[in-house]
């Protein structure tokens, strides 16, 4: 009466268990920039039509773009989803695949190996929201930290999840004015307008600041408050 896995490939085995449905957010369920509909493109900054995590709007479809490490090339998947016409397409030999949904409201989209739809994989939330942020991450009022170069001019770290390259980050204020401090004096306003760079890996970013504000080296921390940054890495 022991349940175990035998090694044998199939619809209950490892290859239709986890992770067998290549789309990332295919339940539409995280939204981190704050689209009002799944074809709502108006909080895209980067002009990429992007809406919910992961999902773009153009030419009145909804499409998802498949990073090339994330499928085998020259393969049949099957797509399926509500309000999505059960199909096999192949996938190209490389480069970055975009699939298309056929339509402006899909939900519970799966695209994976084989000529058989099966159903839908419901992960976790925080396991699909970690998926998405490989792409696009948004630190709403983030604790900064860093220091003074030898002009005053503070320097602050933001680390932030792992993406697949160094993204482009965008500042953005949430409400009020963004303040700095040094633990000594009186707190400090950051203007984004100071902004004289941003030097990013592809899990961390420092961002400095044209103000003299402090003396050359002091450590320095940014107040957790009124400040937005935005990680873009999408394909």
């Amino acid at each position: 009466g022991t349940d175990y896995f035998d090694g044998k490939d199939g619809q209950d085995g490892f290859s239709k268990g986890g992770f067998k449905n290549l789309i990332i957010n295919g339940g539409f369920d995280v939204n981190q920039r704050g689209a009002s509909s799944k074809t709502d493109t108006s909080k895209d900054t980067s002009g990429n039509e992007y809406s919910y995590d992961r999902w773009i709007y153009t030419d009145s479809t909804i499409k998802q773009r498949i990073e090339v490490l994330n499928y085998k090339p020259n393969t049949v998947y099957t797509l399926s989803g509500t309000n999505i016409t059960t199909t096999q397409i192949t996938s190209p030999a490389s480069g970055t695949w975009t699939v298309d949904t056929g339509t402006n409201n899909p939900d519970n989209v799966q695209l994976e190996e084989g000529s058989v739809a099966t159903p839908f994989e419901q992960r976790p939330y925080v396991l699909e929201l970690s998926l998405c942020k490989r792409y696009y991450e948004l630190l709403v009022d983030p604790l900064l930290s860093g220091a003074c170069n030898n002009m005053g001019r503070p320097r602050l770290r933001a680390s932030f999840f792992k993406k697949r390259v160094a993204p482009t980050v965008s500042l953005h204020r949430s409400s009020g004015v963004p303040a700095i401090s040094d633990y000594y004096s009186a707190d400090k306003v950051l203007t984004t307008k100071e902004l004289y760079g941003v030097q990013t890996t592809i899990d961390t970013a420092v961002i400095g600041f044209y103000q003299n504000l402090f003396p050359s080296g002091r450590v320095v921390h940014g107040l957790q408050n009124n400040l937005l940054i935005e990680l873009d890495a999408e394909l």
